[in-house]
């Protein structure tokens, strides 16, 4: 997962980019798309392979840091993916009383999660951090995934964006590298969604959540950053972009743009 604070122009905009793959190329592209147009990156927060849950201590762990009592793995994917769709509607909500906003915090959850082990973060060069720390409000989403993740797609990142997403659009634009052939792409593993194809073939997370699906192309990190401005907390614009049917290449310039 990454977090990201993008300046445009007189408007600041709090963008975080969650990434569950194992292909560092993917969050790379995103984050160099990012300075290239003068984005100021907070930080990475990336899924780790511990969220396969795959052995005892995995659960065990996962429990404690979600402060449950229960080895269900379900039950802990699920609460997992509400106690982080929490945290990211309230980093997202628009509707902050003049006043009573508060400094950038790391969120206890992801506090937790981070020292178990189940998330690390990464910062961009010459950046010095320690923790990845989310803003009171005013928050836009990148979801990062593709081939390679550390754990299924359908386990953690689309279960956040479904409860996330679960009233209204959302400041979020989740992107995947472009499909390779069929002949090259067939691993066997029927179970695992792709994160955008996911979204697209839903009908309400299509009209509430933006996607891009060329991300390993120059113009899908282009669409990418576009689409982060387009992503407005509390009045986003959705739009699907790449070079699969039904998109477009870019988003449209706003509306009084002469460009």
């Amino acid at each position: 997962m990454t977090s990201v604070v993008t300046s445009d122009g007189d408007t600041v905009l709090d963008v975080a980019v969650y990434s569950d793959t194992t292909a560092d190329e993917s969050v790379d592209g995103v984050m160099t798309a990012l300075d290239q147009a003068d984005a100021d990156v907070a930080g990475l927060w990336k899924l780790t392979e511990r969220l396969a849950l795959d052995d005892g201590d995995e659960v065990t762990d996962l429990a404690t840091a979600l402060e449950l009592s229960t080895d269900d793995t379900d039950r802990l994917r699920n609460n997992l993916a509400i106690q982080l769709a929490d945290v990211l509607f309230g980093a997202s909500d628009q509707n902050i009383q003049t006043g009573l906003q508060t400094a950038p915090a790391e969120p206890g959850i992801a506090a937790r999660l981070r020292e178990a082990g189940f998330i690390e973060y990464e910062f961009p060069d010459g950046t010095d951090g320690d923790v990845v720390r989310l803003p009171a409000g005013g928050l836009r989403i990148a979801v990062v995934s593709g081939p390679g993740s550390a754990v299924p797609t359908g386990d953690v990142l689309l279960p956040i964006l479904v409860d996330l997403a679960s009233d209204e659009a959302v400041p979020v634009v989740a992107a995947d590298p472009s499909l390779v052939p069929d002949d090259d792409s067939d691993d066997g593993d029927e179970e695992q969604p792709r994160l955008v194809t996911a979204i697209r073939d839903d009908d309400e997370l299509s009209q509430r959540i933006s996607t891009v699906d060329d991300l390993d192309r120059v113009a899908g990190r282009v669409a990418t950053v576009l689409a982060l401005v387009d992503a407005e907390p509390g009045d986003p614009r959705v739009g699907h972009y790449g070079a699969e049917d039904g998109t477009r290449l870019l988003p449209e310039p706003p509306e009084g743009d002469g460009s």
